[in-house]
């Protein structure tokens, strides 16, 4: 009987480890890494000014019309391969992905990590994200890197929207 609620008990503790895996996974997903012990610990509104941040948006250009000639697997993989590629390149200039949607990519610079070179490390992030990705280069698809550079964080919606190409 000993033995079986041993056996139990390392059974729930396994199951307790992927569970906080998990959440661990999902709030990383969600907010910025320095936030998540301030959202376990229950604190209600995350919200703070920076005086000067940049975010980067990227975007294919006439990605409905190449993905309408592929089939769906190809689709999702060739997205997959670009925001993997991606990924690594924002870590690698220690800039935010704030999110993807479809074949949209936007990541900010200067926040949540405030630094004085958050322009350099936007331009720099979408000058490898162009060098990565050569078989972007056809004449199907172009790509579109738009930066905004914003002191007032109320442009923040307005940022959303700017693509520069």
């Amino acid at each position: 009987n000993v033995q079986s609620c041993a056996q139990r008990m390392i059974v729930m503790n396994d199951q307790l480890l992927a569970a906080e895996s998990m959440t661990s996974s999902l709030l990383l997903s969600i907010f910025p890494e320095d936030y998540i012990p301030r959202v376990l610990s229950g604190e209600k509104l995350i919200a703070e000014r920076y005086k000067a941040a940049t975010v980067l948006f990227s975007d294919i250009v006439g990605f409905t019309n190449f993905a309408s000639q592929l089939d769906p697997k190809t689709v999702v993989e060739a997205l997959n391969l670009m925001y993997t590629v991606f990924d690594d390149i924002t870590e690698l200039h220690e800039v935010y992905k704030v999110e993807t949607i479809g074949d949209g990519y936007m990541i900010a610079s200067g926040c949540p990590n405030r630094t004085s070179l958050h322009c350099r490390q936007a331009v720099n992030t979408a000058l490898d994200m162009i060098a990565a990705m050569p078989f972007l280069r056809t004449e199907l698809i172009r790509r579109v890197e738009g930066i905004r550079n914003s002191p007032e964080a109320r442009e923040w919606a307005k940022t959303m929207n700017v693509r520069i190409g």
